[in-house]
């Protein structure tokens, strides 16, 4: 990722105040959440699923490439005293960067295709991935402008075939109801995967 996309989102987290909302899926899924252990907010911005994940009792990794939005988030998580741990780091580059493995992993708004076949090496037997974001099934003026950021029909669980499916559906309207549809889509670990990290 080029420090021209950096900018651009640090541009656009300085001025913003937390908590923000999680994304709709796991909002919508909190039952299925674990009472304890790790999560990862992946590409986490402001960390509205890293808050979101940590008052449900789970201690998370959140990692985002703007040290704006990571410095919001700290310091957001040390008042309110929630066991989140933001980092920064260009996971297009580096991935998530650590041998961890965690019971659940949320992405949202973010899709790096590469990153899709390795998520299920790093879930924990029977840990959750929710992942919602654009797709191009509705061809929209709104949203992403490239398809590098749009899933295609059906992609993800073709993508990640270690996982059992949870949920699947790609009609999800945002607040932008002109906008492009989303996918949402969760997937449960089967057994100990020997994929690579996200690195």
């Amino acid at each position: 990722m080029s420090s021209d996309i950096q900018t651009k989102w640090d541009l656009r987290y300085r001025d913003a105040e937390l908590p923000r909302p999680p994304c709709k899926l796991l909002a919508e899924h909190r039952s299925l959440l674990p009472a304890s252990g790790n999560a990862l907010d992946l590409a986490c911005g402001l960390g509205g699923n890293a808050v979101f994940l940590a008052e449900s009792g789970l201690a998370v990794d959140a990692v985002d490439v703007s040290p704006v939005a990571i410095d919001h988030l700290n310091h957001y998580a040390s008042l309110h005293q929630l066991p989140i741990r933001g980092r920064c780091r260009d996971v297009e580059k580096t991935g998530q960067g650590d041998d961890l493995r965690y019971d659940v992993i949320v992405v949202s708004y973010f899709l790096y295709r590469p990153l899709l076949p390795v998520l299920a090496g790093v879930l924990q037997p029977e840990g959750l991935l929710f992942y919602q974001t654009f797709n191009s099934i509705k061809h929209s003026t709104h949203g992403p402008s490239t398809k590098d950021f749009l899933l295609n029909d059906g992609e993800l669980p073709l993508a990640m075939p270690d996982l059992d499916i949870v949920f699947h559906q790609q009609d999800i309207q945002g607040e932008n109801t002109d906008g492009p549809w989303q996918t949402g889509y969760i997937g449960r670990a089967r057994t100990i995967h020997r994929s690579p990290r996200l690195r």
